[in-house]
């Protein structure tokens, strides 16, 4: 049982990471130009959010 657990938890957080890899792709480095300040606000935003997330959860228990 746990190793179905452990393997439902990795197809999970894989999917959780292309989805927001592509998003991240799509709306800032498609968007802005390498070492500029945006796309490093941007990268900041994407890196901190699921930080946020899995923080919160944490917190909740």
């Amino acid at each position: 049982m746990v190793i179905v657990i452990t393997l439902v938890w990795g197809a999970v957080l894989a999917a959780f990471g292309a989805l927001h890899w592509y998003a991240w792709r799509r709306l800032v480095r498609d968007t802005t130009r390498p070492g500029s300040l945006p796309r490093r606000a941007g990268s900041g935003v994407f890196a901190a959010g699921p930080l946020l997330a899995v923080a919160a959860v944490a917190a909740e228990t």
